[in-house]
């Protein structure tokens, strides 16, 4: 990640990053519906560390700054 976007999202905490993903995620299903909804998944499962099928703000916070490298 550039240091200008992580610049950016340090400034924006953490809605910042609940805007990436959902952009993230909205620009995997502009490119491929049928693909986008397996990553969606995948990136699903990744932040819903209990398996309650529930991400917590905790468990969202987490899989942020573990995966995307967010402090």
């Amino acid at each position: 990640m550039s240091g200008k976007l992580k610049s950016q999202m340090m400034k924006w905490g953490g809605s910042g990053v609940a805007v990436l993903a959902l952009a993230l995620m909205w620009n995997v299903s502009v490119q491929n519906i049928a693909s986008a909804d397996v990553g969606i998944r995948i990136t699903f499962a990744a932040m819903d560390a209990n398996e309650d099928g529930v991400i917590t703000k905790g468990e969202f916070e987490s899989y942020s700054t573990e995966t995307l490298g967010f402090a």
